[in-house]
């Protein structure tokens, strides 16, 4: 969403945006998870089966 904020039609220039999460906070913990769940995605999809 905040990229949609700061990214309008047509606007050309590159866009860059910093996300900030404090350590040991709940959206720390989130962000792991997904990190953990999608190395886990990355790993079952790339199994070969030869």
């Amino acid at each position: 969403e905040a990229m949609d904020c700061i990214h309008h039609l047509r606007q050309y220039c590159s866009v860059q945006a910093i996300k900030l999460v404090i350590k040991d906070s709940i959206e720390s913990c989130i962000i792991q998870l997904q990190k953990r769940k999608s190395a886990m995605v990355d790993a079952t999809l790339s199994t070969d089966d030869s």
